[in-house]
């Protein structure tokens, strides 16, 4: 018999010993990975808000136009929408002096069942996590 040729290739040990050090490696990188692809996608998610929460103020004040509401096209016209992202624009009559209130709110839906929802919180200036809610402005 010839020494050489059975020395020769990987012991089935071996490639089982491969095979869980990969297993092993990938359950622990694939969720890093996913998360940090879902971190991203919040982050472009509250990036839209901020840029047409901006335009949406800078309407409101008066500086485009003489303080005429935002229409549906004008706000079409504002968002900053990335894929898979989608703003809409919530408005508020305040009690007592009557006037209108904006809220830019974003949704990114990852699943069916799996979704963020952020919008502007006028009174803290900053993108807050949930829904607008007329008493928060």
């Amino acid at each position: 018999m010839n020494r050489k040729n059975a020395e020769q290739g990987f012991t089935i040990l071996e490639m089982v010993i491969v095979v869980v050090i990969l297993g092993v490696l990938s359950a622990i990188a694939v969720p890093i990975y996913l998360n940090s692809i879902r971190q991203g996608s919040i982050a472009t998610l509250k990036s839209d808000i901020n840029a047409t929460a901006i335009d949406v103020g800078i309407h409101q004040n008066g500086e485009l136009t003489n303080d005429a509401p935002i229409s549906a096209a004008t706000f079409n016209a504002f968002r900053s929408q990335s894929a898979g992202n989608v703003l809409t624009l919530k408005t508020y009559t305040r009690p007592g002096d009557g006037d209108t209130e904006y809220c830019v709110e974003g949704v990114h839906t990852f699943s069916a069942t799996d979704k963020v929802t952020f919008h502007y919180n006028l009174t803290k200036r900053a993108i807050v996590s949930g829904v607008c809610v007329a008493s928060l402005l």
